[in-house]
């Protein structure tokens, strides 16, 4: 279950509301010492509970820990860990497409960032977050795609030229290249490519899964919000 998911906020609140019907139920019956200790406890326990729905209510928005690992104080980035920091990973930006990607026509080679354990788990193939960014946020939306866990993120800075139709065997090429599932896939865009996105969409049933336009909140919350509405990675015996 995801820090940053709907069912675990939803398990929060429900969590929240079963723990204060119980301590009004108890709270005027037993003895004198018992209804102390069940206020107590019952006062506590509430709190709590209502507490941390709203810090999973405010972390879902802010995005401030993407994982369960960065909750914990480790890289913040989950199974998402930055390549770097796993020297047997692939790095984040690869050439293993093929000389297709030039009838792509974008402003700088496309960018695939991939989850941790990547590599050591050959037979699992991994949703997919496709971006479209200009040049000039293709590094922030780099990190927030190191920070979103369990997909592989491309992200293609497009020019006037690249179209639906250039872009016709790039679910081909990522299935190749970056073991993408064969379904399962967002969209993610900034606004001035959204036109653009669009007409993917219409064009290839492999982004009906998600669809998103970053905004004031920056491509982390973008990002998570897509990766939410995706499948988990399915290793080899479970693949449909």
């Amino acid at each position: 279950m995801r820090l940053t998911g709907i069912p675990l906020l939803v398990l929060a609140g429900a969590a929240t509301l079963i723990a204060a019907a119980a301590t009004v139920y108890a709270w005027p019956r037993g003895g004198r010492l018992r209804r102390v200790l069940t206020r107590t406890v019952g006062v506590v326990v509430v709190e709590a509970l209502l507490v941390s729905t709203i810090f999973l209510g405010v972390n879902r928005d802010q995005s401030f820990y993407p994982s369960w690992d960065a909750l914990a104080g480790g890289s913040g980035a989950g199974d998402a860990t930055p390549a770097a920091a796993h020297p047997s990973e692939p790095p984040p930006v690869t050439g293993r497409f093929g000389p297709a990607v030039r009838g792509w026509h974008l402003a700088e080679p496309p960018t695939v960032v991939t989850p941790a354990g990547y590599a050591a788990r050959p037979g699992t193939t991994y949703p997919v977050i496709v971006v479209l960014t200009a040049a000039a946020h293709l590094a922030e939306a780099r990190t927030a795609a190191q920070r979103t866990p369990g997909v592989v993120t491309v992200l293609l800075v497009p020019t006037a030229l690249t179209s639906a139709t250039a872009l016709a065997n790039l679910a081909a090429e990522l299935r190749r290249a970056a073991r993408a599932a064969d379904q399962g896939w967002a969209l993610v865009t900034d606004p001035p490519h959204q036109a653009l996105a669009g007409q993917m969409r219409g064009a290839d049933r492999h982004f009906g899964t998600a669809f998103g336009v970053v905004g004031a909140k920056g491509w982390a919350a973008a990002l998570a919000a897509a990766a939410e509405q995706l499948p988990h990675p399915l290793a080899s015996p479970l693949r449909p």
